[in-house]
């Protein structure tokens, strides 16, 4: 097997080199490669948090915090959200939220940064703002070592996408459905902040739920295309998980979840000062 191989064995390749003097290097700058950007990707996603933590942001992150969660959480109790519902909050409020129809956060701060980046970190920026709304995926099957690529389909247009998820499908099980934010990274997508799920029975009316408020959102807005009103209502996923989760009898937030860890509450809020 090609991990087997020792630097001064023949190269897999049949080149007649020594794979040290062949692939190897090939496969070192490859790998140095990638570390950059996974570098700059990390960069942007601290950096984007930073930035909406700052004070002038203060009111639309108590509207934003109320909105995502329903009024769960407030920015009284927005310390206590867990690190997979901070994640997910902060991608929304960055590339979703804008209130009053003033631009959204990552436009500013692609207007007020981006000529500051560096090139990687420009290239990774403009992907995710040009990129989709947050939407609805049925996982369809997670393939390869560690199941860590996910083949997901939209519920809604039966669009098909492979995203490579470094812990594989976690707790989801095919069938299952995950709301995520599909960004670009390097000609593949990935899942931005941390994905929401559901069950397969639980997701049954998430579909129709959408859809309503889809028909609904047209009445008043009738030249908006289905993009548009995904970015303007997409928080209505997260209305339902929290609808799902009650239904089931788990607490909805985490804050509410009495069995929780103390330690965790406000980790990554503190992190990202």
């Amino acid at each position: 097997m090609k991990e087997e191989i020792r630097r001064n064995d023949p190269c897999y390749c049949g080149s007649g080199k020594k794979y040290k003097q062949c692939h190897l290097k090939i496969e070192q700058a490859e790998a140095k490669e990638e570390r950059a950007w996974e570098t700059a990707a990390r960069f942007l996603r601290r950096d984007l948090i930073a930035f909406a933590r700052e004070e002038r942001f203060a009111v639309s992150f108590g509207a934003g915090v109320a909105l995502f969660f329903n009024d769960l959480y407030t920015i009284e109790t927005a310390h206590e959200m867990s690190e997979p519902e901070t994640l997910r909050f902060f991608d929304w409020f960055t590339c979703d939220f804008s209130p009053a129809d003033r631009p959204r956060l990552i436009e500013v701060y692609h207007s007020e940064k981006g000529e500051l980046m560096d090139e990687k970190e420009g290239v990774l920026l403009d992907g995710w703002l040009a990129a989709g709304p947050a939407c609805a995926y049925t996982l369809a099957d997670a393939s390869g070592e560690g199941k860590q690529t996910l083949h997901l389909e939209s519920i809604f247009d039966g669009s098909e996408h492979l995203v490579p998820q470094s812990g594989g499908p976690g707790r989801a099980e095919i069938g299952d459905v995950l709301i995520a934010r599909l960004l670009p990274f390097r000609g593949r997508n990935r899942i931005s902040g941390s994905a929401g799920y559901l069950p397969a029975q639980e997701a049954v009316d998430l579909k129709p739920f959408i859809l309503e408020a889809w028909d609904a959102f047209k009445k008043d807005n009738p030249d908006t295309e289905w993009e548009g009103f995904l970015r303007r209502r997409s928080y209505l996923f997260a209305h339902y998980e929290l609808m799902a989760a009650e239904g089931a009898g788990r607490p909805p937030v985490a804050r509410l979840d009495p069995n929780r860890p103390k330690g965790q509450i406000g980790r990554v809020l503190r992190s990202r000062r």
